[in-house]
């Protein structure tokens, strides 16, 4: 599944998406991925010159993230479900 996935999405947006290492940050993500096929996107949303990261009172995310991540997510449901 997760070379499907990364292939669905490099196709729609160009060679963005990629494998990582595994991290806790999604400890209870890994306990839903044990009982369906599952895969965790993490999509960028910092703007060009800002240094501030999530879960911080000052974060600007780049709002244009979230239109990739629906294009992301789509492109990747409808390769899976042809």
């Amino acid at each position: 599944m997760l070379q499907r996935t990364v292939s669905a999405i490099n196709s729609q947006l160009g060679d963005v998406a990629f494998d990582f290492e595994p991290s806790m940050g999604g400890e209870d993500f890994a306990l839903i991925a044990q009982m369906v096929p599952s895969f965790r996107l993490l999509v960028g949303s910092s703007q060009p010159g800002r240094s501030d990261k999530v879960h911080n009172p000052d974060y600007q995310p780049d709002e244009r993230s979230i239109a990739f991540g629906t294009l992301a997510l789509a492109r990747t449901a409808v390769d899976l479900l042809s």
